[in-house]
C-alpha cells in the first residue's frame, strides 16, 4: 500500500511531525511505501530518514505532488477545525478533499474537549474515516452527530530506545544552575489552551510557600500569544525563569530532538503541565518513559493516557465555555503537588503506550477505507 502522511514535515520536530514520522517508520517495516506531504515546507521535493517529503503548502503545491507521488491512501494529520473555510481559507487544507480528490482520506485530529463544536460536523465530509487519539475523542464525536461506524481512536506510542532514564548530568547543556529545583514546562505558547501563565503561577506559590531554591525551565516560545517575560514580571519571579525558544527554523528545527529531548526530562526535577484541555499528550508519555515526576491538570485525556502516574492537581470545570478551553486547575493546589513530587523522587519509567501497536491499528482503518 502507498501510504500519504499530510503532517508537519518528518523533519520538523513538531508534535505532528514526529507522530507522522513515527507512523511512517512502522508502516515502512510492515512493506508498505510512505511519502510525506508537508505542510511546512515550500520547496522542491526532499528526502529525510528515507522518506520523500513534497511539498504541501497550499493547494496547488498538494496538486502538483499529489502528480508527483500518488498515494493509495492518505493520513491526515492536523486540527480537524482547520479544513473548515470559516478557519482558515487561505491554507492549503481548507478542502483537503478538494486537493486530493477520489483519494481516501482518514483524518487523524485530536479532540480536546467535549460538547465538540457543531462546525465540526462539517468537517466529517473532509474525510472517508475519522481517527481520533482517545477514546475520550472517539466517544465525544460519536456523541457529536458523527457516523459511530467511521470514527475510532489510535493512541501515539513512545519508542524505549529514544525516551528512557539516564544517569549522566546534562545541566550545563540546557544551562541550568547545578543547585536549582528544576521544574520544567513544555507547551507552545500559540493559543490559550496550554495555560502557561497557570504553570507560571503554580510556580511562584511553589517558590515562595515551599522551596526558594527553584528555577522554571519553559520549552517553548518567551512572546507569541502570551508575553511570558511580562506575566513573570507581574509575578516577581524573572530572576527564576529560563525561557528557551521551542522553534527554530522553520524547515530545519522546531524544539528538540528525541536525543536532546530525553535528556532534557532526565535533567529537570519535575515536569508540570496545567493545560486547559490536551488531544493526547506526547510530552506526557514520555515524560512517563523517563520516571520523571509529573503534576498535570485533571481531567479526561490525561486519565486516559497517564492513569495513575503524576499528581493531579485540584482543577475545576467551567461549563459551559468555548471549546478546548475548559478545565482550570488550582495553582495553589499545584504547587503542593509540586512538592510532594519532588520528595517523592524519580519513578519508575513506565510505556504503555507502544508505536508498532498504533500503526497495526491504523493499517486495519486503513484498509476498510483502500
Amino acid at each position: 500500500m502507498k501510504i500519504g502522511i499530510f503532517s508537519d514535515g518528518f523533519n520538523v520536530n513538531s508534535g505532528y511531525g514526529r507522530v507522522g514520522l513515527n507512523l511512517a517508520k512502522q508502516f515502512r517495516n510492515a512493506g508498505h511505501d510512505v511519502a510525506n506531504f508537508s505542510f511546512s515546507i515550500k520547496m522542491p521535493p526532499m528526502m529525510f530518514k528515507g522518506f520523500p517529503i513534497y511539498p504541501a503548502g497550499n493547494l496547488s503545491y498538494i496538486r502538483k505532488s499529489l502528480i508527483a507521488w500518488k498515494p493509495d491512501v492518505i493520513i491526515h494529520i492536523r486540527d480537524l477545525f482547520i479544513t473548515l473555510p470559516q478557519y482558515n481559507k487561505e491554507r492549503l487544507s481548507y478542502s483537503i478533499r478538494a486537493a486530493t480528490g477520489k483519494i481516501p482520506v482518514v483524518n487523524y485530529t485530536p479532540v480536546e474537549s467535549a460538547p465538540i463544536m457543531v462546525d465540526l460536523l462539517e468537517a466529517e465530509k473532509e474525510g472517508d474515516f475519522t481517527v481520533t487519539m482517545t477514546e475520550y475523542g472517539a466517544k465525544a464525536l460519536i456523541e457529536g452527530g458523527f457516523n459511530s461506524n467511521k470514527v475510532d481512536y489510535v493512541w501515539h506510542g513512545v519508542n524505549p530506545l529514544e525516551y528512557h532514564p539516564v544517569d549522566e548530568n546534562n545541566r550545563k547543556l540546557f544551562g541550568f544552575p547545578e543547585d536549582k529545583t528544576i521544574i520544567m514546562v513544555i507547551g507552545t505558547n500559540i493559543s490559550a489552551r496550554k495555560m502557561l501563565p497557570l504553570s507560571m503561577k503554580a510556580f511562584e506559590v511553589y517558590l515562595h510557600n515551599y522551596n526558594p531554591n527553584a528555577m522554571l525551565y519553559m520549552h517553548t516560545q518567551a512572546i507569541n500569544h502570551y508575553h511570558l517575560p511580562n506575566v513573570a514580571t507581574e509575578l516577581g519571579i524573572s530572576r527564576n525563569v529560563i525561557i528557551q525558544p521551542q522553534f527554530g527554523s522553520e524547515v530545519e528545527y522546531w524544539g528538540l530532538d528525541d536525543v536532546n529531548l530525553n535528556k532534557l526530562y532526565n535533567t529537570a526535577d519535575c515536569y508540570l503541565h496545567l493545560p486547559c484541555a490536551e488531544g493526547f499528550g506526547m510530552t506526557e508519555i514520555e515524560v512517563m518513559a523517563t520516571g520523571l515526576p509529573a503534576v498535570v491538570s485533571d481531567f479526561p485525556v490525561h486519565r486516559e493516557v497517564m492513569g495513575n502516574y503524576p499528581l493531579y492537581a485540584e482543577t475545576h470545570r467551567w461549563y459551559p465555555i468555548t471549546y478546548g478551553l475548559q478545565w482550570i486547575a488550582n495553582p495553589e493546589d499545584a504547587a503542593a503537588c509540586i512538592d510532594k513530587a519532588i520528595r517523592g523522587g524519580r519513578k519508575n519509567s513506565k510505556i504503555v503506550y507502544f508505536w508498532e501497536d498504533a500503526a497495526k491499528k491504523f493499517e486495519g482503518i486503513l484498509k476498510q477505507v483502500v
